[in-house]
């Protein structure tokens, strides 16, 4: 009878709502197991707390995968996994030593059976968008809120032309910077491809994936992609009931690749970064300068300013210290790609030694 504390989820379940990684797969099915994503770039992965901090430093849990202990575990695709176990206390999870003390999950992948070669295709399609936009002032809002301040700490205004009961002085540039970032269609799809079957003498299992998913913000310069390739099977080299001696040989082999790239914004912060400038830069301001005289300035003083692939040259904003042009950010400061290749192989064979010489379940 088992009484620790382990929870099972089936790779149905799982694969519900088409998630992207295995991470994400798994959130809200397990009991007492809080899954928190790490950012909301394409292909993140989580954090993944099992009855809450349970060691200093690190306390994720130890992944293992058929039996072989992994260090990530969003490379599997999740159409892959036929279960998952969740030992989430420390009795179930003694046997596993210290690296078991956060908690184990157990991946079980997909096997074949015995039957004729199934051929199965999976497809998904969607596409992600920001569900809500900030609601920031207009241009004329923004004019109007400046000359206040300077107005109340006794300087000039900076739009000193500008009446907000005049429509004709309101300014001529409306840019709404969010439009400008967010893509409200990113794209998200998925292909798989898989063969099982077998015999008596054997089984097998391969797939193959391919995920792509596009960021919502910046979509140019945000995106994750994996490929992933997975073969399995089990076969029995000799069997001879007859024999006492050595009546049965079986080989087996699970092996996995995965291939991912990835390309983000990088870090936000309070002085830098993508969002941060696409919230504070103001709405009166242009992509781009098309002024000749200011074109000129910035030969003078801005050699190398960022241009985007067309060769027009986005606005310097100078007043807004640290931040930059959204835009220009984006093209030149975070766009970096990281990929990553992983390659697992267990290969295995049992004999039977003597006919009458089995196992006793414990």
């Amino acid at each position: 009878m088992v009484t620790a504390a382990i929870s099972q989820v089936s790779g149905d379940e799982l694969t519900k709502g088409s998630p992207t990684n295995f991470q994400n797969a798994l959130k809200g099915k397990v009991s007492g197991v809080q899954i928190m994503s790490e950012s909301g770039a394409p292909g993140a992965g989580s954090t993944v707390r099992i009855r809450g901090v349970g060691t200093i430093n690190n306390s994720n849990p130890l992944y293992l995968v058929d039996g072989m202990p992994v260090d990530d575990i969003n490379n599997i695709n999740p159409s892959d996994i036929e279960s998952v176990e969740v030992l989430k206390d420390a009795a179930s999870a003694a046997i596993y030593g210290t690296r078991g003390a956060n908690g184990v999950v157990l991946v079980t992948t997909k096997k074949g059976s015995v039957q004729k070669p199934v051929l199965t295709y999976e497809v998904s399609y969607g596409w992600q968008s920001s569900t809500k936009k900030l609601d920031y002032m207009n241009a004329a809002q923004y004019q109007m809120m400046v000359n206040e301040m300077n107005k109340n700490e006794g300087k000039e205004l900076k739009f000193p032309n500008f009446d907000i009961n005049n429509p004709s002085t309101y300014p001529t540039t409306e840019t709404d910077w969010q439009d400008e970032l967010l893509n409200n269609h990113a794209l998200v799809y998925n292909h798989k491809v898989s063969l099982s079957g077998g015999t008596d003498r054997g089984i097998y299992y391969a797939s193959f994936g391919y995920l792509n998913q596009n960021g919502v913000v910046a979509s140019e310069n945000s995106y994750y992609k994996r490929y992933n390739a997975r073969f399995n099977n089990t076969y029995t080299v000799m069997e001879d009931k007859n024999r006492f001696w050595l009546p049965k040989v079986t080989f087996g082999s699970n092996i996995s690749y995965s291939h991912t790239e990835s390309m983000g914004i990088g870090n936000n912060s309070d002085v830098s970064g993508v969002l941060t400038s696409m919230a504070l830069t103001p709405p009166n301001e242009p992509i781009y300068q098309t002024d000749p005289e200011q074109l000129k300035i910035y030969d003078q003083l801005y050699a190398g300013y960022v241009k985007d692939a067309d060769g027009r040259a986005y606005n310097i904003i100078n007043y807004m210290r640290e931040m930059g042009n959204p835009l220009a950010v984006r093209d030149v400061s975070n766009n970096t790609l990281n990929t990553a290749n992983n390659f697992n192989a267990n290969l295995n064979l049992e004999a039977t030694l003597l006919r009458d010489l089995n196992s006793v379940p414990m």
